[in-house]
């Protein structure tokens, strides 16, 4: 760490003292680098000088038409130049649209992978923490915006604060008015892993098995808030929902659609993948209500493929939400209660009871817990 402090304070120096020229610098390298370097080169500078005297596209502008460029290396720069041009949705898009020609250019390839590497990845990166508030008087082009104080963002995929829950306390939810507006996200699938705690880490969502670029549906009616790579994530889309829910879907190889699409019930939202933190081909989906996770099996049956309610209630608990239908069965915890016993009283297996209540046979009840006994 102290040897990098001294390269860069060296550097800083050297660039003070002789401030490098993106132009000039080009002109004594002109007859030994190639395209690729050129753009690597001029990245380079803009890092480590102060004033970066003209701009990406100027800087291809004053060698394009070098005389020591061939043909193919014009071609190249040109389409460096054309790929800065484009906003980060579009070049994300160009990505998808490439994986379904039969042969691609590698010069094409080798162009993104650079683009990305030193474009995206360092100067055209939203801000994290910005997020976009939209007016949403109408309710109709983004869902729920009272819900959610207007915020609209598709930098991030969660960038609600704590305090838009602070004032909720007991939520009924109307998931849909009938089953023509729902639809699985995935068909013929099974659970691979469970939404809780895995491997010291809660698994806020549940993965579902499935083939490679098969086709990963819309669950329920919305409006597409977040459609691009983010993190762990990989390939990822959200969309939120009428009833301010929003539902994830993600390791996707290919996305189908584009932010403030409308999209209904059944379309196809992306095509399954492995991208991002991903040991194996599947789907990621959670649901979400405000940014706090639920349990997509509380919702939803991934054995028989169906909805299990049309309307459920979110009871505000600390920071989440237990989430429970108005005909459920609900057993709060008494001094002396442990699992067995309370499995007894309702005639169900301990195994069940941790299932609808997202817990381990080994957890510890607390006096005042609420716990599910029929969902």
């Amino acid at each position: 760490m102290r040897f990098f402090k001294i390269i860069v304070l060296f550097c800083l120096i050297i660039s003070k003292l002789q401030p490098v020229y993106a132009e000039d610098s080009f002109k004594n390298r002109i007859d030994t680098v190639k395209p690729l370097s050129i753009f690597c080169h001029y990245f380079e500078i803009k890092r480590t000088t102060f004033n970066t005297p003209i701009s990406f596209t100027q800087y291809i502008d004053s060698v394009l038409f070098h005389e020591n460029l061939s043909a193919e290396e014009r071609n190249q720069l040109i389409l460096f130049k054309n790929l800065y041009r484009e906003s980060e949705d579009d070049f994300l898009l160009l990505i998808d649209s490439i994986l379904d020609l039969d042969i691609i250019s590698n010069d094409l390839l080798v162009a993104i992978n650079y683009f990305n590497t030193y474009v995206y990845n360092e100067d055209n990166m939203p801000v994290e923490n910005a997020a976009l508030a939209i007016s949403c008087d109408t309710g109709d082009e983004y869902p729920a915006g009272s819900l959610y104080n207007n915020i609209w963002c598709n930098h991030i995929p969660n960038p609600y604060p704590p305090e838009l829950t602070e004032n909720d306390s007991l939520i009924t939810i109307r998931i849909c008015e009938d089953t023509v507006d729902f639809f699985m996200p995935v068909q013929e699938s099974r659970v691979t892993s469970r939404y809780g705690w895995r491997n010291g880490r809660m698994h806020q969502g549940i993965d579902l098995g499935v083939g490679y670029s098969m086709p990963i549906y819309n669950t329920f009616s919305g409006v597409v808030r977040f459609a691009k790579f983010y993190q762990g994530y990989g390939r990822l889309v959200i969309v939120r929902h009428n009833n301010g829910m929003e539902t994830y879907y993600a390791h996707l190889c290919r996305i189908r659609v584009k932010v403030g699409q409308k999209v209904n019930a059944g379309e196809v939202l992306g095509l399954a993948g492995n991208s991002g933190a991903s040991d194996g081909t599947h789907l990621h989906f959670e649901i979400r209500y405000k940014g706090v996770p639920i349990n997509p099996a509380h919702l939803i049956s991934f054995t028989e493929n169906k909805l299990l309610f049309n309307e459920i209630v979110l009871l505000k608990v600390k920071s989440n939400f237990f989430v429970y239908n108005e005909n459920a069965i609900l057993y709060t915890v008494q001094r002396g209660d442990y699992l067995n016993k309370i499995a007894r009283e309702y005639g169900i297996t301990v195994n069940r009871l941790c299932e609808v209540n997202d817990m381990s046979r080994n957890q510890t009840l607390r006096v005042g817990q609420i716990l599910r006994i029929l969902m």
